[in-house]
């Protein structure tokens, strides 16, 4: 991968995360999204974010839809 795609997706402001850029080097095309706001990039389908545990999924839930009614 070459530097000015990692540029690209580090300064370029219809860059966002999760973007799927393709990437050819040497005549070979490769997949990649935005990791982060660094413009990190990973092969597509490549875990690129975490996944959230059972106990931050509740909590997210109880703050979006509190349960009391005041």
């Amino acid at each position: 991968m070459c530097i000015r795609d990692r540029n690209y997706a580090k300064t370029n402001p219809t860059a966002y995360i999760g973007q799927v850029l393709s990437v050819v080097a040497d005549g070979t095309a490769t997949a990649y999204t935005i990791q982060n706001a660094d413009g990190d990039l990973a092969p597509l389908g490549a875990a690129a974010v975490d996944i959230a545990t059972d106990s931050e999924v509740s909590e997210m839930l109880s703050e979006v839809f509190p349960t009391d009614n005041t």
